[in-house]
């Protein structure tokens, strides 16, 4: 119960709801590679099916993404039930100096530029190659 006034307060939706809208973009993964969902509800879908042990695709995802973008963004997903991953830039890598060890990812906007931009749409294509399969869709703010 509230104390305030006499509404019942719902825990598991106050803890298990997240504002995606401080995210950049948001990775949006199909339902069904979402395996601890029953961790969290306590009612396994298929009692009669052995359990795979340690298997949860959007944990390696989420391992692979950061193994391969860390250095350009940052990832957050919900452990037990999330079915959407938050990326959010790195602000110092969307403008970083022109060297040739800092091309990955990033391009000149134009010739002779002493900077390079953050290869957003680059980056995006890499996480639907590394998350075939899984991402349903990428949404992003911009």
């Amino acid at each position: 119960m509230n104390y305030e006034n006499d509404k019942r307060v719902d825990i598991e939706s106050a803890l298990s709801s997240v504002d995606m809208s401080i995210y950049d973009a948001i990775i949006e993964v199909f339902p069904k590679m979402v395996v601890r969902k029953e961790v969290v509800h306590e009612q396994p879908q298929n009692v009669k099916a052995l359990p795979v042990v340690n298997f949860d695709p959007i944990e390696e995802l989420v391992y692979e993404l950061n193994a391969h973008f860390q250095h350009v963004a940052l990832f957050f997903w919900n452990r037990y039930g999330g079915d959407r991953i938050g990326l959010k830039w790195k602000p110092h890598e969307l403008e970083v100096p022109a060297k040739i060890s800092r091309c990955c990812s990033h391009y000149a906007k134009n010739a002779g530029a002493t900077s390079l931009s953050l290869n957003k749409e680059e980056v995006l294509e890499g996480i639907r190659i590394l998350g075939r399969g899984i991402v349903k869709d990428i949404q992003c703010k911009e």
